[in-house]
């Protein structure tokens, strides 16, 4: 849904990442593990629900 997805069919890119935060619980924040689907999400997530990559939660030492 991110990545050239978004570049060659933003309505159908934004519809998908809509549908799919659907699916998550109201928990307030999302995880993900690709870079594209974390911008995408981040988008279109409605206010209060934060989306990350796991790389930007990940605490180091």
């Amino acid at each position: 849904m991110g990545g050239i997805l978004k570049m060659s069919a933003p309505d159908v890119s934004s519809a998908l990442g809509r549908r799919c935060l659907e699916g998550f619980p109201d928990c307030g924040a999302v995880v993900t593990g690709c870079g594209g689907c974390a911008l995408q999400l981040a988008s279109v997530a409605p206010p209060g629900l934060t989306v990350r990559h796991w790389l930007d939660v990940v605490e180091t030492q």
